[in-house]
């Protein structure tokens, strides 16, 4: 009876039903678009939550890389948000196109992240983006560090400036750790180099 009488109160009565959700962890979204987008219905009893169900719908806001949900008895939901972060930005008409290492163009704001590399080319072309925020995940960050600039007009056209006056021309997104691998090595044995080609890796080329 006492067994029932438990399974009664945390399942069925209001006693644990869900009256609060707490948001933690934004600094893009505010609390009330992630709330909106969880969609976690009042009254229901927090047993009884579908957790994974608002986990889902809260990833599809562009700027959740990811999000924890939890039960805080009494009567609330916790949403513990892991937002993206930006590996490069592309100014656009005086606001700036966050993009991460995934490739994701996830928001746009009014002020670029301080020392995150402000890129060139085409910020209207998904694939350019994507492109271009994979190519800057990749780079190994004794390469990365030289980085000066970035472009793309194309996605198989990225480009990047290095210090000291020298271009990579990187190609497209196929093969980016081996590119990553052989460009280090040629930056370290070619130093005196003005322009390092590893659009095809097995053949890279200086001059």
């Amino acid at each position: 009876m006492l067994v029932a009488a438990a399974v009664w109160v945390v399942a069925l009565s209001p006693v644990f039903a869900t009256r609060t959700v707490v948001v933690r962890g934004t600094s893009l979204l505010t609390a009330d678009q992630v709330t909106t987008a969880a969609a976690v219905p009042s009254g229901v009893p927090l047993v009884r939550q579908d957790t994974a169900a608002s986990a889902a719908r809260v990833r599809t806001l562009a700027p959740v890389r990811d999000v924890a949900v939890s039960r805080s008895w009494p009567d609330t939901i916790a949403l513990q948000i892991t937002e993206r972060t930006p590996v490069v930005v592309f100014p656009v008409n005086g606001t700036y196109l966050l993009v991460d290492a995934e490739g994701q163009a996830y928001a746009q704001v009014a002020a670029a992240p301080a020392d995150v590399l402000q890129a060139g080319g085409r910020a209207d072309d998904s694939a350019v983006t994507s492109a271009v925020g994979r190519t800057m995940a990749t780079l190994p960050a004794s390469v990365r560090s030289q980085v000066r600039d970035v472009r793309a007009d194309s996605p198989a056209a990225v480009t990047l400036e290095l210090d000291k006056g020298r271009t990579v021309v990187w190609g497209g997104p196929e093969d980016p750790q081996l590119k990553g691998q052989v460009l280090d090595v040629l930056l370290k044995q070619v130093g005196g180099a003005k322009v390092y080609d590893v659009s095809a890796p097995a053949f890279p080329t200086t001059r």
